[in-house]
């Protein structure tokens, strides 16, 4: 199955442009309810390993990323969002090692009810830092 629009992730050898100081990308993600069909489902009795969540487009998180090239660790606006701040890290490190982020969330999708808030919160973190 191949997810596509503008707010689709996709993976990519791309690898993303050094930061600058003050370089700021925003981006935003849906949130999506639980895990309707998790784990192995038989195709042509051969099992694959697959996931169906269902996308919910009324509730979002916006994730504003702030680069800066040296300096200062990686910051986000609300501390207990530490998913999403070790995303950002392990991101930084991967392509950037000794810069840092400051990380901006705003988000109308619950916490802690299966909505998908955590992951949406990585995955904006991880496409405003690429951004």
């Amino acid at each position: 199955m191949r997810v596509s629009g503008p707010d689709a992730i996709a993976a990519s050898d791309h690898e993303p442009s050094q930061p600058s100081d003050g370089h700021v990308a925003i981006t935003s993600v849906m949130a999506h309810w639980g895990e309707v069909i998790q784990g192995p489902v038989l195709v042509r009795d051969v099992p694959q390993i697959g996931l169906v969540t269902l996308p919910d487009p009324t509730r979002w998180v916006t994730a504003t990323a702030m680069r800066k090239s040296h300096g200062s660790r990686t910051s986000c606006n609300q501390p207990w969002k530490t998913k999403a701040l070790k995303a950002a890290q392990l991101t930084i490190e991967r392509y950037a090692p000794g810069t840092s982020v400051d990380l901006d969330l705003r988000s109308t999708i619950p916490e802690g009810v299966g909505a998908g808030s955590s992951t949406a919160d990585c995955a904006a973190t991880i496409r405003a830092w690429h951004r």
